[in-house]
């Protein structure tokens, strides 16, 4: 379910079906580059504000390294204007040893003067 200006809201989508795909390949660089805004913040649940596009990736890559993370994405819903928009997803976090933890994502997007999508908050928590 998408609203407002739907084809921001599915070039947001398209922006956030790659997610998955360069995370479970470690491609961190390009997935900061592909995904976040430079500025962007990411909200961990339980921890401190993560700032900036290369810190994210910093702590999405230790994840990755220290317990196999990988992630599956869907989306509930999402909504864009002419230049901001937000999506309210799920994932399945999974790790190296077969655990697998569900939660919901909330994520803020804005046009970039390029004429791309880039996100610029992720908050996430478990719902396990």
């Amino acid at each position: 379910m998408s609203g407002g200006n739907e084809a921001n809201a599915a070039a947001i989508e398209a922006v956030r079906a790659q997610f998955p795909v360069l995370f479970n390949e470690g491609r961190f660089d390009e997935l900061g580059k592909w995904f976040y805004a430079e500025d962007a913040t990411a909200l961990p649940a339980g921890q401190q504000p993560i700032k900036g596009r290369d810190a994210i990736c910093a702590y999405f890559d230790g994840l990755y390294q220290s317990v196999g993370l990988r992630f599956d994405l869907d989306v509930i819903s999402t909504f864009a204007s002419d230049d901001t928009g937000y999506l309210v997803g799920t994932y399945v976090a999974r790790t190296g040893d077969g655990n697998s933890v569900p939660g919901v994502t909330h994520e803020a997007y804005r046009l970039q003067p390029d004429g791309t999508w880039k996100c610029t908050v992720d908050m996430w928590h478990d719902t396990q």
